[in-house]
């Protein structure tokens, strides 16, 4: 009989699938919905994100800014999309 050895990768998807038991995200449906709601529910900031795609796919295609200035400037418009609207909130002390 062959005893099953346990890979470290195997071991840690098996711990991260525990984690996610325990928090009661065990699904990716689940998941994806609790993104969708936190981009449509910080709609400010992702609607700047969104305009910010929209103006550089545009400059893209026009040519007036390259590949590499369009890959440098997408995480900024994709933490847009994710970052919560309690950013720009000014809170008076």
């Amino acid at each position: 009989m062959a005893a099953q050895v346990k890979t470290p990768h195997a071991a840690s998807q098996a711990n991260i699938n525990r984690k996610d038991a325990a928090c009661g995200v065990s699904n990716q449906p689940l998941k994806q919905k609790l993104m969708k709601t936190r981009i449509l529910r910080n709609w400010r900031t992702s609607l700047l994100g969104l305009a910010l795609l929209i103006t550089t796919i545009i400059l893209l295609f026009r040519q007036i800014i390259t590949g590499g200035e369009f890959i440098a400037l997408l995480p900024t418009i994709l933490g847009l999309l994710y970052i919560q609207d309690s950013v720009f909130k000014v809170d008076p002390k």
